[in-house]
Order: C-alpha cells, then structure tokens, then sequence
C-alpha cells in the first residue's frame, strides 16, 4: 500500500511540473528547465537563467508547501555567496521580503518560502504555478544584474570593485562612455564627469535603466575639466554623495589638427588645456582625499601620440607626451603613500574623436572603445602588491 501511494505521489510530480511547465510557456517566460520534466519525479526543478552555474528552483513538498530559491554551484559557489550576501539589504529591498541564506553542501541557496499551502490539491495548482512563476522571475530579475557583475571582474579578485567609487572624465561618449559602463558592470560607484549635462545625464541613465547598476551607484556632474573651481566642485560633490575617491580616470581630451605654420594659437590653447592641464588639476584635487584614505588609483587614458610624432598633429603630441611625463613624475611622488599610477597609452580606436577628421585610418582596423576599457579595468583589479606603470594597447596591425 505504501508503495502504491508513493507511485501516485511520483506521477502527481511530474503533472505538476508538466503543467506549470505549459504555464510558463503561456505566461511568455524567458525561464526553461535544466532537464526533461519526466526525468524522475522530484519535488522541485530547476530553472536555467543564462548564466552556468546559476538557476533558480521552484519546489513543492507535502509538507512544507512552496518554495523558490536562487541555486549558485560551482568551484566560485562561496565567493558568489559571500559577495551576494554582503548586499543583502538591497536585494531583500529589491525583492520586497526577507530572504534565507544558506549552504547546503556544494549548492548556495537564497530562497523565498511559503508555508501551509497543499500541493496535493490540483484544484489550486493555477494559483500555486503563479506565486512560483512570480518569484522565480523576480529572483532573476534581482539577481542576474548582480551575477552579470561578479562574472565581469576577475573571478580570483571577485566583489573588489564592489562599492569603490570611480571618479571617469570625458564620460559621455567614447572610451570615457565604455570606461564608465565597465566600472559599472564590476560593481563600482562611478561618477561621471564631462562638459554637456544632456548627453551626461543619458549616460546615467542608460547605465541604471539597462540594469548595469543601480541609480544610486550613478553619478552625474557636468564639468570642465579645464576649470579650476569646477574641477573641485567635481570632487566636493563626489565626497558629498560617497564619501570618498578610490579611482581617478583621466581620459577628457579633445583634438584639434594641422601643420605648425597655420595652427591657431587659440586652438594650441585648447588641445593643451584638455590633455594635460586636466589631468593636473584633476589629479590635484583627486590626492587630498586619497592621501586621507591612505590609498588610491589614477589611470591616465592618453595616446601612443606620446611616444610617436605624427604629421600636422604638433599640439596633439605635444600634449599628451606632456601627460605621460606628469604621470610618471606624479607615480614618483606618491608611490609611497600607497597610490598607483598608470599612463594607458592607446592606438586608433573607433569613436567621435575623428568625425571632424575628413582622412582616418580604416575605422574596420581600429580598436574598439571597449578594449580601452577592459584595459582600464583589469589595471585597477591587479593585486594590491603590484602597479603596472604604462600599457600600451594597440590594434592588431599596429599604428594604423
């Protein structure tokens, strides 16, 4: 007899789950099992979120009612657990209830539970399949941005870019955009910082709307880098908001091209003031709050312009081997108060830099803004015990 109940308990699993399956598909979810529904008759399956190693679990026991969990597996399982745990009053904001957290032995699990609910009664499975469906997606939703995140950092570092706040210029558009983006993605706070509020402020949003972060972790502050008050107003209102500066990314600058004969002096003036007394008056005012703390990064973004001349390009050079002169006269001065300091010096990358230049190399062979930013990145990820000085990165024909 007892055999005899068991196997109609196992068949009753699996119309369950057959059922809330085909409730899915009719609901337009984007979740699928991991396996066969008729595989066995188990009391919960798995759901695949796109990530591996990460599924969401929806169950149904006799006893204990329903239930939907976030499952972490894998060699990183403790690590993914530690750094999710760590925001656990976000996520449990996010996801409108207290959430339970624990380890059953290789498997992490965060999980909703509802009780007293009698999954024997296929009468109430439709409103059963709907609490389940509703809390596996909103485990997704609250999770999945968060996964994207600590996947994109290097797993041996992973969770260290979480809350350090980025200080990025010339972040509108271009590699200062996908700077900005990558910071982002790694769990950083960053502050965006460049000339024209509008297309600032749709960086921003772009950032918290996309669900790379989340609108408190963004920041947006009109400036002129070339401006002395407003350069400190860029790092009063970044200790207002967060309290402290852990990265600087100098990577404002603007163009401007032509044989030394018919250059401008005015033009001379500008290329100049945005490619090298920016990162002066940035990195000025950047070090007190750094030196504070006791610790600090600078990142340089310049240009293999600094180490190799190019026709009608005087001030352009000029300037940005200026700046890697700084940032190795600045890495002198405050190495020894624990603060890094790198020149990034790209090759040809394909952004709004050259829409005023009528003859450009092939766009096809250039880099792309998200090399620079991988770049700049993984810098600010390498072990404390180490700094890289000056990288250059080049497309893969060289000087285009």
């Amino acid at each position: 007899m007892v055999k005899e109940n068991r196997s109609e308990r196992q068949k009753q699993n699996i119309r369950y789950w057959t059922e809330f399956c085909t409730y899915l598909r009719q609901r337009g979810s984007q979740l699928h099992p991991l396996e066969p529904i008729e595989s066995d008759y188990k009391h919960y399956r798995d759901f695949q979120i796109g990530c591996p190693g990460f599924a969401v679990r929806a169950s149904q026991r006799k006893k204990e009612g329903l239930g939907a969990a976030f499952i972490i597996r894998g060699a990183n399982a403790k690590t993914y657990f530690r750094a999710l745990k760590q925001q656990s009053a976000d996520i449990e904001n996010e996801c409108g209830e207290l959430l339970s957290w624990y380890s059953v032995q290789s498997e992490k699990r965060v999980a909703f539970l509802k009780q007293d609910i009698d999954v024997t009664d296929e009468t109430d499975w439709p409103n059963q399949h709907e609490w389940l469906a509703t809390k596996l997606e909103k485990l997704n939703e609250v999770f999945r941005p968060r996964i994207d995140r600590l996947r994109y950092s290097n797993e041996t570092e992973i969770g260290r870019l979480n809350g350090k706040v980025v200080v990025v210029t010339g972040a509108s558009k271009g590699i200062g955009k996908a700077i900005a983006s990558a910071f982002a993605a790694a769990g950083a706070k960053v502050v965006l910082a460049a000339r024209t509020r509008e297309t600032l402020e749709q960086v921003a949003t772009d950032l918290s709307v996309g669900g790379v972060s989340n609108p408190d972790s963004i920041l947006a502050i009109p400036t002129d880098v070339t401006d002395v008050d407003a350069v400190q107003r860029l790092i009063e209102q970044t200790l207002d908001a967060y309290q402290h500066v852990d990265i600087l990314v100098n990577n404002a600058g603007i163009g401007h091209f032509g044989p030394v004969i018919d250059f401008a002096p005015d033009d001379w003036d500008t290329v100049l003031n945005s490619n090298l007394k920016a990162v002066y008056l940035c990195a000025k005012y950047a070090l007190p709050p750094m030196l504070a703390q006791g610790s600090g990064q600078i990142i340089n973004v310049l240009s293999i312009a600094a180490k190799v001349a190019f026709e009608a390009s005087a001030a352009y050079c000029a300037a940005k081997a200026g700046a890697l002169a700084l940032t190795k006269v600045l890495a002198a001065e405050v190495r020894q108060q624990n603060i890094r300091v790198t020149a990034v010096l790209p090759g040809s990358v394909h952004t709004p830099f050259w829409d005023d230049v009528p003859q450009h190399p092939d766009f096809e062979q250039m880099l792309k803004p998200e090399h620079v930013a991988g770049t700049v990145v993984s810098i600010c990820q390498q072990p404390l015990g180490m700094v890289t000085e000056e990288i250059v990165v080049m497309p893969p024909l060289g000087i285009l």
